[in-house]
């Protein structure tokens, strides 16, 4: 749990960094916090990387009100 917990921390955290970096064309980002669902694909499983996917998605952009 801690481990997911920590994944899904540093994935909201470099979702919100990739935001400020300037972008080469307006169409393509980095993906910097798909990272943290890889290593949870290769550490925890495929259960706990889409959890972990999941809850980054959810929090990086309602803590940033951009859900809807």
């Amino acid at each position: 749990m801690m481990a997911m917990a920590i994944m899904v921390a540093l994935g909201v955290i470099l979702h919100r960094l990739e935001a400020l970096l300037p972008l080469p064309s307006p169409w393509i980002k980095l993906g910097l916090a798909n990272l943290m669902t890889l290593v949870a694909l290769v550490f925890l499983g495929f259960k706990e990387a889409v959890i972990v996917t999941f809850l980054r998605v959810v929090l990086g952009d309602q803590y940033w009100m951009e859900l809807f």
